[in-house]
C-alpha cells in the first residue's frame, strides 16, 4: 500500500470518527433542548390560559356593567352602556390576544 493511499484511508477514518461523534453530540443536545422546552412550554401554556380567561371575564364584566349602569330610572342610557361594552371588549381582547 502506498503512502498516499494510506493517508487517504486515515483521512477517511478520521472523517468518519468526527461525523460519528458530532452527530451523537448533536442528538444529545437536541434531546436536552426538547426536554427543557417542553417543561417551559407547559408552564407558558398555563399562564396564557389564565390570561385568556381573564380577558373573557373582562368582556363579560363589561357587558354586565354596561347593562346595569345603562339602566336608569326612566329609560336606557345607550351612551353609558355602549361605552362600557366597547371598553370591556377592547380590554378583554387585549388580554385574549396578549398570550399569543
Amino acid at each position: 500500500m502506498s503512502s498516499s493511499e494510506e493517508l487517504k484511508r486515515k483521512q477517511e477514518e478520521a472523517r468518519n470518527e468526527f461525523y460519528k461523534s458530532s452527530s451523537s453530540y448533536s442528538q444529545q443536545k437536541t434531546s436536552h433542548r426538547s426536554n427543557s422546552s417542553s417543561n417551559y412550554g407547559t408552564n407558558e401554556n398555563q399562564i396564557s390560559k389564565i390570561i385568556k380567561y381573564i380577558g373573557y371575564i373582562e368582556i363579560l364584566a363589561g357587558l354586565l356593567i354596561g347593562f346595569i349602569l345603562g339602566n336608569q330610572a326612566t329609560n336606557f342610557s345607550w351612551v353609558v352602556a355602549i361605552t362600557w361594552w366597547c371598553s370591556g371588549f377592547v380590554a378583554g381582547m387585549l388580554f385574549v390576544g396578549f398570550p399569543r
